[in-house]
């Protein structure tokens, strides 16, 4: 597999830990997932003081497809797959021997 499809379009790093589908069919780390959520306003929010969830989406950096989903007031974000296939072939690439 090309390496380049096992990294995240945003920080360019291999996929090591959770990574996430969007509708379009672009992977994210859950890292810069987090960074590129907005607000319905078109804010970005990285509230995490409130106890509400809050109702936002994500805009894919690659083509701007938009995916809606809820970043709860921990920082998680919900409503999006997490793609296992990647992460496991990520995790596998990172811990080759070389």
């Amino acid at each position: 597999m090309n390496p380049e499809h096992i990294k995240c379009p945003i920080c360019q790093e291999i996929f090591d830990g959770n990574v996430y589908v969007l509708k379009c069919g672009h992977n994210l780390c859950s890292y810069c997932i987090s960074k590129v959520y907005l607000d319905n306003d078109g804010s970005y929010s990285d509230s995490e003081d409130d106890d509400n969830d809050f109702t936002g989406f994500v805009k894919c950096p690659v083509c701007t497809a938009i995916t809606y989903c809820n970043k709860k007031s921990n920082g998680t974000i919900t409503g999006i797959t997490r793609n296992i296939t990647i992460e496991k072939i990520g995790r596998a690439h990172v811990w080759t021997p070389v």
